[in-house]
């Protein structure tokens, strides 16, 4: 279900579009590990405000923008 939300967010050019169904298992790899980290791992389960930025900064921005896309010279 995740690919098909992607797909359809990437049709509405709300999301750039790239593999769905890698960028899926990605975003779910990315919630899996912070619930470990902070719900299993730690007991007060609570996550900092820089985390949960860095986490959304990440999500929207990638770690290299210029890896995909092309620049105009």
């Amino acid at each position: 279900s995740y690919t098909k939300r992607l797909k359809e967010g990437m049709e509405r050019g709300e999301i750039r579009e790239i593999n769905p169904e890698i960028l899926s298992l990605s975003l779910m790899g990315i919630g899996h590990t912070l619930g470990m980290r902070y719900f299993v791992l730690k007991s007060d389960g609570e996550i900092k405000k820089e985390s949960i930025l860095t986490t959304l900064n990440f999500i929207m921005h990638g770690v290299n923008y210029f890896i995909m896309e092309e620049k105009d010279e």
